[in-house]
């Protein structure tokens, strides 16, 4: 039982981190809050692996630094795209005839920069540098994040899918006060894809800030379903727009925000107020306004 004590220490300590009660986290792994403290009190018996990993995805750590398989494992999630990057970027640099001179210029850094970020000795990319690094190499952002979810994400402009999308008003990622206003933007998707359709909405707040920050265009993917833990657009009543992490359990969902912003507390909708409730797609990644 003193490994289960241990892991139940590692769930108390990274709840408290995230500022989650044990109801809430209960919430959103599908179990009671008197189990949550079972477990943290280490009085669970067998440790289901699956129930780790909803753990470990809940609370922004590793299944491998809560089982203590590798206790010198990150207590956040390392960005994805750490180990590859830097051989994408030197690759596509060379492609391109780049010197790392000129990168650095077009991405406001140092060629020094630019040479460690192709070493890969560092462990992340600023995002406003991000933008400008994946426009110099003529690359989606996704790329640099190890991401492509299934589609053709280049951004070459003679790509045969390449589409433009519409920007449409505002996606209340803050207190949803607004769903849709009239387009205000048009840009090339930086995801295209012959077999999806897409559209584009202006974050507003801060509600989500762990993924995008407040006036990014968040490009969407359309579909009426996603996975528990994907960040989707929702309408509340037909006429209040989130974008938010959604989870679905039997007759609840919750809509969770990824804020550092402690006052974005998760919605919780039950039985018929779920019918209240429509995905419009799936959050896939974002653009600044200039990208294009």
């Amino acid at each position: 039982m003193k490994f289960n004590v241990e892991v139940g220490k590692k769930l108390f300590k990274a709840r408290k981190n995230k500022q989650l009660s044990r109801a809430a986290l209960g919430k959103i792994v599908n179990l009671h809050e008197s189990t949550i403290k079972r477990y943290e009190d280490g009085q669970i018996k067998t440790l289901d692996i699956e129930k780790m990993k909803e753990f470990a995805h809940a609370l922004d750590i590793t299944p491998e630094y809560l089982m203590g398989w590798n206790e010198d494992s990150s207590k956040k999630l390392k960005d994805p795209y750490v180990i590859e990057v830097h051989e994408l970027i030197k690759d596509r640099r060379e492609s391109l005839n780049l010197t790392q001179e000129e990168l650095a210029s077009l991405c406001g850094v140092s060629q020094n920069t630019i040479d460690k970020w192709e070493s890969g000795l560092v462990e992340g990319i600023k995002r406003d540098k991000m933008i400008l690094l994946s426009r110099a190499l003529k690359i989606s952002p996704l790329n640099l994040l190890g991401l492509s979810d299934g589609l053709d994400i280049s951004t070459n402009q003679t790509n045969e899918y390449t589409q433009k999308l519409i920007v449409y008003g505002k996606v209340c990622a803050g207190n949803g006060l607004e769903a849709f206003e009239e387009p205000i933007d048009e840009i090339v998707n930086p995801y295209p894809s012959p077999n999806h359709e897409f559209f584009a909405l202006q974050v507003k707040g801060d509600s989500m800030n762990k993924v995008v920050d407040d006036g990014l265009y968040a490009v969407i993917k359309k579909q009426p379903v996603v996975d528990n833990g994907d960040i989707a657009v929702v309408l509340i009543d037909n006429n209040i727009g989130m974008l938010k992490r959604f989870y679905q359990f039997e007759d609840m969902v919750i809509l969770r925000p990824d804020s550092t912003n402690p006052d974005h507390l998760p919605m919780t909708f039950v039985g018929e107020q779920i019918n209240d409730l429509k995905i419009l797609g799936k959050f896939i990644g974002f653009v600044s306004p200039s990208f294009d």
